[in-house]
């Protein structure tokens, strides 16, 4: 019976760190979703600056 308390703790413990690190993953890319946004929008217009100094 001792056994399995060390065993739980150890796979709750796997459990809150994989449910972590997947929240860390979504935050970072929501994140640069917003960063790739913002640059694309930036690189359209200096296309359009481009194409009309061109």
């Amino acid at each position: 019976m001792l056994i399995l308390v060390p065993v739980s703790l150890g796979i709750i413990f796997l459990i809150v760190q994989s449910l972590i690190d997947r929240s860390i993953k979504q935050f970072k890319i929501m994140e640069y979703e917003f960063k790739i946004t913002e640059l694309e929008s930036r690189l359209e217009k200096l296309e359009k600056l481009n194409k009309e100094y061109s």
